[in-house]
């Protein structure tokens, strides 16, 4: 699975805490190994908040939490193969969106 996506961060004022909210928007790619798999590309986006605190000048501390979605149709099959049994599928979705929920913490440098 690759995600190609281009998108923006929303900082907010602060002197020690600065809020922030960052979104996305593009496309991601889905392709197996498998010689005969088909490959398929969806929309997908994000959007997260965040809070990095700078304590000190340069040396700070960045956390945030976001969710990522890729819109599908209720029909959606992924990873499948045609074969001498017909399709097999290793993902078959019932739904609208394929999502998941990402948290991050890192240290933050500034030059």
């Amino acid at each position: 699975m690759h995600s190609l996506e281009l998108g923006g961060v929303c900082e907010f004022e602060g002197q020690v805490a600065r809020p922030y909210m960052a979104a996305t928007i593009g496309g991601t790619h889905v392709k197996t190994r498998s010689i005969g798999s088909a490959s398929d590309t969806f929309l997908s986006g994000s959007l997260g908040l965040g809070v990095r605190f700078f304590p000190e000048q340069r040396l700070g501390l960045r956390i945030e939490a976001g969710a990522r979605g890729i819109p599908v149709s209720s029909s959606s099959r992924i990873f499948c193969e045609t074969g001498g049994n017909g399709a097999v599928c290793a993902v078959r979705l019932a739904g609208d969106t394929l999502g998941r929920v990402e948290t991050f913490a890192g240290v933050s440098f500034r030059f």
